[in-house]
Parts: C-alpha cells; structure tokens; sequence
C-alpha cells in the first residue's frame, strides 16, 4: 500500500486520489479533490520519515493507516514548521485499486500533567455514578446522528455507553496521541465537554458499509477555547453504526 507523502513527493496523487469524493482535514479546514491539488501546486517535500506506523482494517476495501511523520517541505518559497505530526489516511479499494479517500494531520502536542488535588478535595464522580441514560446503537439511524450520541455520552461521562459505539479495535488519533479503545473510553472521564458545541456535519460514503463523518467542535479546554475539526470513520454492522476510526485536529485556540 502506498503512503500519501510518497504520492506527495512523486506529485502522483492525480492518479492515486481517484475519486473526487476525497476528504483532507486539517487545521486550516476540509477540502476536497480540486482543493488539495491546487495546494501541492505551492508545497514542495524533500525529505520526511515515519515512525509508530499502524494498520487499522475497516471492512474488505477499507483501511486506515495512521503514522507519525517529520517532514522538511515548503510552502509558497517560505518553509513549514517541521513539528511532528500525527497522519491518516484511509484507502479505499475502487475496482481493484487502492485510492486515497480521507488523509488528515494533526500536529503533535506535549500535554502538561494533570494538575495535583487540593488536600481535602471531592474524589470526581466515577463513570458509574455521573452515567445518564444514552441511545441504543441499534436505535441509531446515521453516521451523524451517532456521531451526536457519542457525544452526549461524553458529556455525561458515561463510559459504558461510549465504548458501546466503538469497535474492539477502534483507533483514535488526538493531539496527544493514538489511543486504543480502553484509552479513549477512560480519558472521556477526564475530559469536560459539556459545554462544547458541533456544527458543520457531512457524510461521505466510502464503501457500501463505511461513512465518513467530518465536522467542526468548539469549547473551553484548560483555560483556552478550542475549535477542532474531526473525523470518524463510522461501519454499519448488523444494522448498528460502530466507530472504528476518529482523529481531531486544532483549529484554533484562544484564552478564556
């Protein structure tokens, strides 16, 4: 299978995008086809290396291959940043080929510690105790509408009713790393969404079962506001939406 950033630098990815249908995220927005040729037109790659590559197997066509990358590029003359970053891209097999059908980056980011409890403090309520009620998976009749129970689960810290929208081997991809399921459902007990907001939803179907879910979230995380741009790549098995991909990347960030 190849990798996008071989494409990238051999300018091959005219024939290896395929379909026009192709999704690229990343912080500065999501584009298509049309969009990400007329930006290779400007980025020259002269160098890059991969490291802690992972094979994520959605159905018979479908696969994500995650990896981190550095890279020495330019854009317009003037050189990138250089920082690592956490890559994906999922390739869909088209009458016998494999074509790019999703790529996004997130850049790499050290997370400072949590903070130390004051002495005397409330233990935080466990998953069990802050659980509310959430939608059966079977009940669910979109990539979007599970996208948005996934979501309410998280708000209330419901940590059995998020991993049940998961796959067994589903693999999220955030600023701070890869995380396998057991890691994803346990950080949700960490994280305070509850006044985050969703907006700019769109499906792409990717093959007969799978759906590509892109879309804008926004709230107060460690002192800052957040814009991030997400994606999940949800399967439909048995008439039930299961996650087996998702990845975040920031868009912005604010002081509060």
């Amino acid at each position: 299978m190849y990798s996008v950033w071989t494409l990238w630098a051999g300018l091959d990815l005219v024939v290896r995008i395929g379909a026009n249908t192709v999704t690229i995220v990343g912080g500065d927005g999501t584009h298509d086809k049309a969009g990400t040729l007329e930006v290779l037109k400007k980025y020259d790659l002269t160098e890059y290396t991969f490291s802690n590559v992972r094979l994520v197997k959605v159905d018979a066509d479908l696969a994500v291959l995650t990896y981190d990358v550095t890279e020495k590029s330019s854009y317009d003359g003037k050189p990138t940043s250089g920082k690592p970053t956490h890559a994906s891209s999922a390739w869909a097999n088209r009458g016998g080929k494999w074509l790019v059908a999703y790529h996004q980056e997130t850049e790499v980011v050290e997370m400072p510690p949590p903070p130390t409890p004051a002495p005397g403090a409330s233990p935080a309520a466990s998953p069990a105790t802050a659980a509310s009620p959430a939608a059966s998976p079977a009940t669910i009749a979109s990539a979007t509408d599970a996208e948005k129970a996934v979501w309410e689960a998280i708000k209330a810290k419901n940590a059995d009713a998020f991993a049940s929208y998961l796959l067994p081997d589903a693999v999220e991809v955030a600023p701070e790393g890869v995380m396998d399921k057991a890691t994803s459902v346990k950080m949700i007990t960490m994280f305070d969404a509850s006044k985050w907001t969703l907006s700019e939803f769109k499906e792409t179907k990717l093959d007969a079962d799978a759906t590509l879910l892109t879309y804008k979230a926004a709230g107060p995380d460690r002192g800052k506001t957040v814009e991030m741009r997400h994606a999940t790549i949800w399967t439909n098995r048995g008439g039930q939406w299961k996650a087996a991909f998702h990845q975040g990347t920031v868009a912005a960030e604010r002081k509060m």
